[in-house]
């Protein structure tokens, strides 16, 4: 399903890369950055141009993430031309790096301004009509700045450390309206954050104050960074992040990790393993453990068609009443893995058609789901047997979990062969069951997910 997708800081790498990237995928995407008809203008024009010449839907837009008024007109413009955002992802910022002291309050200031209150600016814009439609993702672009710190770079780790905290809160507080918040965190990239890097007026002259060591330090500090970025052994291929980026918009709500580091870690993906259980911790000394559960809701419920889904089954005989093969599917469940059966046959030897009550576990990379139902067989034609029945879900799992539906089995299968094969087709509904009320229809009755299923043997 195609999405509409936010994109702030487009002008040059992470944020124009992902905007070519998502658009030729086939969403709408909504390229933004500051000035795109004066200093950005080539920028622009050069997306727009691989929008004309490719047939993307990749729309340049004004945003200032440092201006109330931009931010707003521009998350005006989306939602009136496009309804709420589906994807919003904060890429805008800036780097100041030098002698700390030597940054006066305003410039300090102005870093803040950029990498934590422009993404304030844009959630205010833009998380209103997202909360209203029970769904969404929202991914800030922090840094391994944003974990862990070194000499020169107070002012962008206070920025970046700061992002960190804000977004960890505000995932809790948006947890139970549907919409999802997450972190990505890149080393250094061969991006122009570095060759933009701001350093202080210092007016007063604070740097040349400092002992000859620390200036010495600060040099060749300058150095390495140039050394491993041209470096062919070192990850700082931007695509590494623009692919990332793209797979997390692509995961299932309620299955992503809030930290995703990348490139040249700095010892950060090790300090996140051993953080993640003490914040979730934290959490539930608080009594807030709802607080760490994204409540995932199926949107346009009172649609006739709403979350279609298709399992096709290509199977073949693994022993008495049991097949196994693999699947694919299409609709509003997207997943690959394996599927086992077990038939319970009901009809006595001989008689037509052969009647089953089936147990049918898919288990894939999101989660699992076990269908249950009945399923005649006609075998008057045992070179091309007619399958029909129907099925619902018994049981959910990772993904999955809180579903409900139901609907039809149509197929087919060759029962002349010594291990008789064919194809099966699931067709119905899926919603959450925390939606169900919701629903023009009436659900479909189920078990409680929360029972173990005992499989017939």
């Amino acid at each position: 399903m195609n999405q509409t997708i936010v994109i702030t800081g487009c002008s040059s790498g992470f944020g124009y890369a992902l905007a070519l990237t998502l658009a030729r995928g086939g969403d709408r995407v909504y390229a933004t950055m500051r000035a795109p008809d004066g200093k950005n203008a080539d920028a622009a024009q050069s997306l727009r141009d691989c929008a004309s010449a490719e047939s993307l839907d990749l729309r340049v837009l004004d945003l200032d993430v440092t201006s109330d008024a931009s931010v707003k007109a521009a998350a005006q413009a989306v939602n009136d031309a496009s309804g709420a955002a589906d994807v919003v992802v904060n890429n805008a910022g800036q780097i100041f790096g030098g002698f700390t002291e030597a940054f006066t309050a305003d410039e300090f200031g102005h870093q803040l301004n950029v990498n934590v209150v422009g993404v304030h600016r844009v959630h205010r814009a833009f998380l209103p009509a997202m909360r209203k439609a029970g769904s969404g993702l929202v991914i800030n672009i922090s840094s391994t700045a944003g974990r862990a710190a070194i000499p020169f770079f107070g002012i962008y780790h206070a920025s970046k450390w700061g992002l960190e905290g804000y977004t960890q809160a505000l995932r809790s507080e948006l947890a139970s309206s549907g919409v999802d918040v997450v972190l990505v965190e890149p080393g250094p990239f061969e991006t122009e954050l570095f060759p933009n890097l701001v350093a202080p007026e210092d007016a007063d002259g604070r740097t040349a104050t400092y002992p000859a060591v620390v200036h010495e330090t600060f040099a060749g500090m300058s150095e390495a960074f140039q050394g491993f970025l041209t470096d062919p052994d070192v990850p700082t291929d931007p695509a590494i992040v623009v692919d990332a980026i793209a797979g997390l918009i692509g995961m299932a709500p309620g299955t992503r990790p809030f930290r995703t580091c990348l490139g040249m870690d700095l010892g950060v993906r090790e300090r996140n393993a051993l953080l993640e259980p003490l914040d979730a911790g934290l959490l539930e000394s608080m009594g807030m453990t709802e607080f760490a559960t994204l409540a995932v809701r199926d949107v346009n419920v009172h649609s006739p068609n709403r979350h279609a889904i298709t399992f096709e089954f290509e199977q073949t005989a693994t022993g008495p009443g049991t097949f196994a093969g693999t699947f694919e599917s299409s609709g509003a469940i997207s997943d690959a893995g394996t599927t086992e059966d077990i038939l319970d046959v009901s009809s006595p030897e001989g008689v037509r058609p052969m009647v089953a009550t089936f147990w049918r576990t898919v288990t894939g990379a999101e989660g699992t789901l076990v269908l249950t139902g009945d399923a005649a067989v006609d075998l008057s034609n045992p070179a091309e047997a007619k399958v029909t029945g129907t099925w619902h879900v018994e049981h959910a799992t990772g993904a999955y979990a809180d579903r409900i539906g139901s609907g039809a089995i149509t197929g087919t299968a060759d029962f002349t062969l010594d291990r008789p094969r064919g194809m099966l087709r699931y067709e119905g509904t899926l919603q959450t069951a925390s939606m169900a009320a919701l629903s023009s229809d009436p659900p479909t009755p189920s078990t409680n997910p929360n029972d173990p299923i005992h499989h017939k043997p």
